[in-house]
Parts: structure tokens; sequence; C-alpha cells
């Protein structure tokens, strides 16, 4: 209902696909299909996100430019266990020894949620330019998933198959990968007919699910006015930017209410080695409104800490 609400349309894509589309996502335990139905689509699907790239590829040349697509569903991961070509008789209950088999026969079929965006997130209007979609909206919505599961997470950045270099990032929950985020490698969109930037998650729901409290307590809504900023702060390119967030919510004490990471930048400008991640920050007091000068503070002792953690200083 989040993901809806945020703009996304659900589709409901089928379970079997080719082993290229398996391949798009990097290598998997896949099951194929003794009798598909469709010869080019023998194997049952190790994600969701290549059935919601093709059906990207369907909607494009029809018109619909601005996508960002929902799939909720199982997926099909083989254990390595042997296939069970032996069924009991119809007539009598088979013994627990054939039970057995039969269960141990069958894979592995964890629940996802993946999403994809491509073309503009906002449209151009009049004092508005328009924002194409990409790595941040994929992130807002894992962001969305995650409050509503009441689940605190991070991201980890590193290289996925099938995902731009330097825009993937694996989700974590309790230290454990629950998922991915980041953009569809540019060579696999352009192999689909597909804009550069093609933003893409993909969550374990019941992995998430797991941890999640049973009672979700509703947030304290704030009446005080808010206050924002921006923090650029440069580290070396081994530093996470899950890390960094964590230095900088610790450093920024009880006023920070929210902070977004909305740039990773790496290139001119910046040494060999090092790296630009810049965050949106915001802060509220309970009972008052904040100075511009309580939230400077706040950012100072935010840097002092990363800088004494990570070395990080502030971009110039």
């Amino acid at each position: 209902a989040g993901l809806t609400g945020a703009g996304f349309v659900e589709v409901l894509n089928y379970p079997f696909v080719s082993a290229e589309q398996n391949s798009w996502m990097g290598p998997v335990g896949a099951l194929e299909l003794e009798n598909p139905m469709q010869s080019e689509a023998s194997f049952l699907r190790t994600s969701l996100v290549p059935g919601l790239i093709s059906a990207a590829a369907r909607n494009i040349p029809r018109g619909s430019t601005d996508l960002a697509l929902l799939d909720e569903g199982s997926v099909f991961l083989s254990h390595g266990a042997s296939a069970c070509t032996t069924f009991p008789a119809c007539n009598v209950r088979p013994s627990e020894m054939t039970l057995a088999a039969l269960k141990a026969a069958i894979p592995m079929q964890p629940r996802l949620v993946s999403g994809l965006l491509t073309g503009h997130w906002l449209p151009q209007s009049p004092g508005q330019q328009s924002i194409l979609a990409g790595y941040s909206q994929a992130l807002g919505a894992v962001e969305v998933v995650m409050q509503q599961a009441a689940v605190s997470f991070e991201i980890r950045q590193l290289e996925i198959a099938g995902l731009h270099p330097g825009r993937a990032a694996h989700v974590l929950v309790a230290g454990k990968v629950v998922g991915f985020v980041g953009e569809v490698h540019p060579e696999l969109a352009s192999q689909n007919h597909l804009p550069r930037s093609v933003g893409v998650f993909e969550l374990n729901l019941d992995e998430i699910f797991a941890v999640a409290p049973d009672l979700v307590q509703a947030q304290e809504l704030g009446v005080m006015t808010a206050l924002t900023q921006d923090l650029s702060l440069v580290v070396d390119v081994q530093v996470s930017a899950a890390d960094l967030t964590q230095s900088i919510v610790t450093g920024a004490g009880d006023l920070l209410e929210e902070i977004r990471l909305v740039d990773d930048y790496r290139g001119k400008g910046l040494d060999a080695g090092r790296k630009s991640l810049t965050f949106s920050l915001l802060y509220r007091a309970h009972d008052r409104t904040l100075t511009q000068a309580e939230a400077t503070a706040a950012r100072d002792q935010a840097v002092e800490l990363a800088n004494q953690q990570f070395g990080a200083i502030l971009r110039g």
C-alpha cells in the first residue's frame, strides 16, 4: 500500500523466464520445467527484476515512458535436491519416507517485492525542473518498505551483477543481506531498449517480516518547524555510506530527525581513491522552534565525529 501510494503501479508477471533472463541478475541455481508452456520460457524465475525489465520494454514503445512498476511474488531457487520422479499411489497414504522425499524436492520459494523506475519521477513544471527516476528513487522505495515494516536497515555499496558499477548496494537488516538496490547496468538497459537510467530494488519479505515487530508504534507527529541542511563529506572510497550515516546520526544527537543519502560522487575535483557523499539532514525539536545556530551546531558535532572515525572532511 505504501509503494502504490507513492506512485508505483503493481504488475503481475509470469514466473516463467528464459535462461538468459535468469542470468541477468547473476548466476543462481534455476529450475528448468519438464513441459514448459513456451519453449523460450522454460525456467522458473530466480528474481522478479527480469520480469519488470521485460514489462518496461513492452510499455515504453507504446508511449508509457515514465514508469514506476512494482511486483510481489515468489521466486524459485534450487537447493541441490534431486527431483522426485516416483509419485505415490492415490488410494493410500504415502509413507513418511515418501512424503519426506517429496518435500525435499520442493524448491525454496522466498516471497520478494521488487520495483523498477525509469523516465521522469517528476515532470517539468513552472518553477520545477524535471527529475529523472533512478537510484535515489529506488532507495526511497526501499525506505518506504522498511518504514512500514518498522525495521532499521543499512546499505552497503559494492558491485552487483546486472547493476551499474558505483550505483549498486546490498540492503542489510541486522547485518544480513535481504536484498539490493541500484540502477540497471547500462549494457543490460541498452539490450532491452530502455533508457540509461533505470532504478531497481528487490527485497526478501520473508526475511524482513521475520525480524519485524508484531506491533508497530506510530511516531509522534512533529508540530514544531523543521530545519533542513545538506552535508557533503569527502572520505576514502572504502568507507561505506551506512557507516558514515551512523556516525552522522550519533554525532548530531537528538535534534536530527531524518537523514537521507542524496549523492555519491567520484571523479573530477576529487583525489583518486576519494568520494563525496552528500546527505540531506532534517532537524526538529519537540518542544520549541529550532534556530539555525542550533542546527549548525548539531551538524558541526556530526562532522567532528565523522572526522575522528573516518577522516571525513567537508567538501569545499
